[in-house]
């Protein structure tokens, strides 16, 4: 198959967009098949590198990190270039610039578009919007138009399908779970846990809390520094790998609680060595409720760590009371599964193989394309028999 996947995020970005559409791009190419890549450019000209087609933009970074909206094209090469292709089907991974131009190509090809539902909009409009009544309403018309013009849309999880069902969406929906490459993270160098614990003044035996993510409001990451402010938790650290918008209120928020000199920001890690970092934690934590699937989550536990995580929809389907982490709902609960973890050393070694196991069952890259492989076959077959009776258009 001949397959375009259009994305605003691209790498050298790193985030949960950009780490699932490379793992696709990887698996596809594995296969057989015929990818190329849109995306948006750092600047007002258009590029080509390889197979990846980088369209005239504008970098928004004082308004958010990574975010760039699309220029008008001057000369459009790259474009017909694209359309002369004529790509079986799109992928398409954003719901704003570039979905214009697979909107375009589609149109002028006939290629359907499938479309993959990262971001819960409604989660984010605090930016913009402080009404969340307001906020949700406009993330509903929002997903709606989007919606309407691709062919199927794919959800990451159990969470995404019910609240897009409530949505009343107009696209059919299929749920793929995102795989990430289980070998990079089985294969990490294991001494690193040592190095890396030593640069960060973390002794080899010390019990150590770990996040890995983007640092923004919605992750709720004030939650864990409250908790970690009880007396109880005294003698215990956490490790915050990554960055973000939010962290100077989180690094204020440490200070407030009187724990800056037990909580550690490492800053952004370079995605190569990512599953290094892994490796300081005992336990990962997190207290978001804005996850599509939360792909953090998938790679603490194929590195070998049970989650301790605040209750939410996505992770339903992912942990298992006891088994290869622990879901809370309140800070009693937390610390309760907490001394669960921290004191039973055999048990938490346990359930850090169970986790292990549960991602190569369920959350491989290999299975995750072809996932996707399979629904381009049906959606290609099913949009041609729809355009020849007419019950479509891009």
């Amino acid at each position: 198959m001949k397959i375009l996947i259009t994305s605003d995020m691209f790498t050298p970005a790193v985030n949960g967009v950009v780490t699932s559409t490379l793992n696709l791009i990887k698996g596809l190419k594995e296969d057989g098949h015929d990818v190329r890549i849109l995306t948006l450019s750092d600047s007002a000209f258009e590029k080509k590198e390889n197979n990846v087609y980088y369209m005239p933009a504008l970098p928004l970074g004082a308004i958010y990190p990574e975010v760039k909206v699309m220029l008008p094209p001057v000369l459009n090469i790259l474009m017909e270039e694209l359309v002369d292709w004529n790509p079986d089907i799109i992928h398409s991974q954003c719901e704003f610039s570039t979905f214009i131009y697979a909107r375009m190509i589609s149109k002028r090809t006939g290629a359907p578009i499938v479309h993959t539902y990262h971001t819960v909009y409604e989660n984010y409009t605090h930016y913009l919007c402080p009404s969340k009544t307001i906020g949700r309403k406009a993330a509903i018309k929002f997903t709606n138009s989007i919606s309407k013009h691709v062919t199927n849309m794919i959800v990451p999880s159990g969470k995404m399908y019910r609240m897009l069902s409530d949505y009343e969406i107009s696209a059919p929906l299929t749920v793929i779970p995102t795989g990430i490459n289980t070998d990079k993270y089985l294969n990490a160098d294991k001494s690193k846990r040592d190095t890396l614990r030593a640069e960060y003044g973390i002794g080899k035996d010390e019990f150590i809390l770990l996040y890995a993510g983007r640092l923004a409001k919605e992750k709720n990451l004030e939650e864990i520094l409250d908790f970690l402010a009880d007396s109880r938790l005294n003698n215990l650290r956490l490790i915050i790998v990554g960055d973000g918008p939010h962290r100077e209120t989180l690094e204020d928020k440490c200070k407030e609680n009187g724990i800056e000199n037990r909580v550690i920001f490492t800053g952004m890690v370079s995605p190569e060595k990512i599953e290094e970092y892994y490796l300081i934690g005992d336990v990962f934590v997190s207290a978001s409720q804005s996850e599509t699937q939360g792909l953090t989550y998938i790679e603490a536990m194929v590195s070998g760590l049970p989650l301790l995580c605040r209750e939410d929809e996505c992770l339903t389907d992912v942990i298992e009371n006891g088994t290869n982490g622990y879901l809370y709902k309140d800070k009693e609960d937390f610390i309760k599964m907490l001394m669960v973890l921290l004191n039973d050393k055999e048990k938490r070694i346990s359930m850090g193989q169970n986790a292990r196991r549960t991602v190569l069952d369920h959350f491989s890259e290999r299975a995750f394309v072809k996932s996707c492989e399979k629904l381009y076959t049906k959606t290609i077959s099913e949009f041609s028999r729809n355009v020849n009776g007419n019950l479509v258009s891009a």
